[in-house]
């Protein structure tokens, strides 16, 4: 499987609606995405993996323990304007 083409809306960081073109002209395979810190690299990369498993998990460590928890896609407290920055984000973008 080769993705040629993603489009993402409200998705993490990303609000709005953002086109991302992995077509190439070298027939080469492969890719490598780059950018600075908090500019969505891994939110791009948890797009792929929800698209095609339908869940994205996420991990913390506190207290020298390593914590793991499925995303959600969205979180009822932001749909109720009680937003509170949480460990595990929600996919959605409800306040976009």
């Amino acid at each position: 499987m080769h993705i040629q083409n993603l489009e993402l809306t409200n998705f993490g960081s990303y609000k709005g609606t953002h086109n991302f073109d992995f077509s190439t002209s070298t027939g080469r395979m492969g890719y490598a995405i780059f950018g600075e810190i908090g500019r969505g690299k891994t939110t791009l990369i948890n797009s792929i993996i929800w698209a095609l498993y339908g869940e994205v998990e996420t991990s913390v460590e506190l207290e020298g323990r390593i914590y793991t928890k499925k995303r959600p896609i969205i979180d009822f407290a932001q749909t109720q304007n009680d937003f509170s920055k949480k460990w595990n984000l929600p996919l959605l973008n409800f306040g976009a």
